[in-house]
């Protein structure tokens, strides 16, 4: 069962309050509350406080948890603990997780509060030890000491740091990782020990951050195995409406999680926030859009669905909850619609430990983590993506050093970076060499940089720093686009079938270094090359389009008779007249929240798709 977890702080809940909060969160449909503590120096009142209130919510079948709303980060704590040290020695306000002292002041805060009988307690995601756009951490004397001690040598932070930033980074990177993974763990296990030592019944659930997904040596999954014990392991995952207008963006990434999660039986929830809120400084429909994808993607357990404000009462802030009762009904719909049917796109190859396996070590590893350029292609070209394999591959990067050849056969999008590994691991990708530009082997994009399309004739303006390389590629490539950079003529997209019959779309520029330069990922003739290069990769069309309508999200599902799809508008402008073309023929359509007719392969809405609006539709054979 699809579940709804509601965080709730703590000094907004008192006797006149709690029935209006309880009025609340039956329009959230809530199942659970996350009580959330923000003052970290009252902790004694904090437990009194939870034990008073657990009664009120178990008497309306509604669970508790308690959330612990900071460990290493987001609390500022009255005594000064070791904080941790970046490669680059920047010293951070996070606490170091190696400290003896923290170890023992947090986990007898959670004695505290196991004692006061909640069922689970939850822990934040600031338990993590990369930070956003910091550089990789931890280097502080501690942390040194237990890279020496793994590495067998003395080190010191200049000598990691210039091992890690090297070309050949294993021995360095390696130590970093496994220091990282066994200081967080150390501690988890501690915490772990001592809640057993009240009730091993209690679970505990790490609402895990970008960090714990590609750039920490703990992942998510490990820390989930510790903080569980003997019961179910759980996540709140990552990637929340406030991380942006395109919130499909943040989805994809927890989609990704979503997945892995289920293979490995962890119990999962969106992450539903609308920071910093109220309404008119987060936006509802973030919130209900996020939900609905995750009940249509279907590999979510629940979602933890931020729907009051931390600070008011709970009248002060009700539109979160007065969406989420009016979609009630269609977030049931949406569910039954997509239940039992596998998703349908690319397939992303982003292995979630490719950062124990890159020969290129981040300088912002959560960054880098949190923001695939991959999730941004597809998005960007309203193309759905999907997570296991299947079909066409699209492989960016360092990702390119885990891909199993035999992959290779369904067809395979490359950048210039995955391009070359191949080409190092001896697969023929059709460059034969590359030649000097103005900038050694590649030229910048800058102003007055543009790509031609030769097929449709179209030139489109690039905007933005990045480095494309000047490649020579084999006679049987075809040649999709010419790039032009200060009157210099380049090989942009290109077609390549090698003689093992591997087919694949090559472009000549770093995905991670290009997403965000105008016109390279976002542009209608980009959309147009996908969706037609799809058919050549793999022989196959892609299943549903609706092209030439910015930030588009779709979500496709299909079984043996049926298929579904979701259509979600995260562009401001409308989508005037909603247009889907399909790739087979369907004899019968169900419309969800939206009108219609089918003509042959063509889907055509009576009307039109309004900004961060979202509709579906079910066709049968």
């Amino acid at each position: 069962m699809y579940t709804v977890s509601v965080p709730v702080e703590i000094k907004t809940i008192n006797e006149k309050s709690k029935f209006d909060l309880l009025k609340r969160l039956q329009q959230l449909n809530a199942n659970e509350v996350f009580l959330i503590p923000i003052d970290v120096n009252q902790w004694d009142d904090t437990c009194e406080s939870i034990r008073t209130f657990i009664p009120f919510f178990t008497s309306h079948n509604i669970d508790v948890c308690l959330w612990i709303g900071g460990s290493l980060a987001h609390y500022i704590y009255p005594e000064a603990y070791d904080t941790m040290i970046d490669v680059e020695g920047g010293i951070s306000q996070r606490i170091c997780p190696l400290d003896q002292r923290f170890e023992a002041y947090f986990c007898e805060l959670f004695k505290k509060i196991a004692a006061t009988g909640v069922q689970k307690i939850a822990l934040d995601d600031d338990y993590r030890m990369n930070w956003t756009t910091t550089p990789p951490s931890c280097f502080c004397p501690k942390h040194l000491e237990l890279y020496s001690n793994i590495l067998k040598e003395s080190v010191t932070l200049e000598s990691m740091r210039e091992g890690i930033y090297s070309s050949d980074p294993d021995k360095y990177r390696n130590a970093w990782l496994e220091g990282s993974r066994e200081s967080l763990c150390q501690l988890a296990r501690a915490i772990r020990r001592s809640v057993d030592e009240i009730d091993e019944s209690i679970n505990i659930v790490l609402c895990s951050g970008p960090a714990h997904w590609g750039a920490d040596g703990a992942g998510a999954l490990e820390l989930a195995t510790i903080f569980a014990g003997n019961n179910h392991k759980e996540l709140r995952l990552s990637g929340a409406p406030f991380w942006g207008q395109r919130v499909g963006t943040a989805m994809d990434f927890a989609r990704k999680q979503a997945v892995y999660c289920k293979k490995h039986g962890i119990r999962t929830l969106a992450e539903g926030d609308a920071y910093p809120r109220p309404r008119y400084a987060g936006p509802a429909s973030g919130i209900e859009n996020l939900d609905l994808i995750a009940r249509a993607d279907g590999n979510f357990d629940g979602i933890l669905k931020y729907g009051l404000d931390y600070n008011s009462s709970p009248n002060y802030e009700p539109g979160y909850a007065e969406f989420a009762e009016r979609n009630r009904t269609l977030h049931q719909q949406t569910e039954t619609m997509f239940a039992g049917k596998q998703a349908q796109g690319i397939h992303l190859f982003e292995p979630l430990d490719i950062h124990w396996h890159t020969r290129r070590v981040s300088h912002q590893p959560e960054f880098d983590a949190m923001w695939s350029p991959g999730v941004a292609f597809l998005n960007d070209n309203s193309i759905p993506a999907v997570f296991e394999p299947g079909g066409v591959n699209l492989v960016f990067g360092q990702n390119a050093w885990m891909l199993d050849p035999e992959l290779l056969t369904g067809g395979t999008i490359l950048d210039y970076t995955a391009a070359k590994i191949l080409a190092e691991r001896g697969i023929d990708v059709g460059i034969i060499e590359e030649l000097q530009g103005t900038d050694g082997n590649f030229t910048y994009v800058g102003a007055g940089s543009f790509e031609y399309y030769k097929a449709e004739q179209e030139t489109v303006a690039l905007y933005g720093n990045v480095s494309i390389h000047n490649l020579v590629v084999n006679e049987q490539a075809t040649i999709l686009t010419e790039i032009s950079v200060r009157k210099q003529s380049m090989t942009g997209a290109y077609l390549y079938e090698n003689e093992n019959n591997q087919r694949f779309l090559v472009f000549p520029f770093d995905a991670q270094e290009g997403k965000a330069v105008t016109g390279l990922f976002r542009s209608y003739c980009r959309q147009r090359q996908l969706m037609t290069a799809h058919e050549w990769l793999c022989g196959r069309k892609l299943d549903a389009i609706c092209p030439g309508n910015p930030d588009l999200y779709l979500i496709v599902k299909k079984d043996e008779e049926s298929m579904a799809v979701g259509l979600w508008n995260f562009f401001p402008d409308r989508i005037q007249q909603p247009v889907i073309e399909l790739a087979d023929d369907y004899t019968e359509i169900e419309f969800l929240h939206c009108t219609g007719t089918l003509s042959g392969r063509i889907v055509q809405l009576d009307s039109p798709l309004h900004a961060f609006e979202y509709c579906a539709f079910s066709v049968k054979k």
